[in-house]
């Protein structure tokens, strides 16, 4: 807490991933997400298709959009 708030400490990493396939399609313009929360050590990796939005959330991907 800091100054009576609680605080977030999550930490995010955006790379480029170049082409991913998913039930829903090929996407090839998209970025790569990688989370990580220190205080609950959770590690998570998000993937997102430009003019599409998310495709994959850890182990969930797109089916249609």
């Amino acid at each position: 807490m800091v100054g009576g708030r609680t605080v977030a400490e999550d930490v995010a990493a955006i790379l480029p991933s170049g082409t991913v396939k998913v039930p829903a399609g090929t996407f090839s313009d998209t970025l790569k997400v990688r989370e990580y929360n220190p205080l609950a050590a959770d590690k998570g990796t998000k993937y997102y298709a430009r003019g599409v939005g998310i495709i994959v959330d850890g182990s969930l991907q797109l089916w249609s959009y």
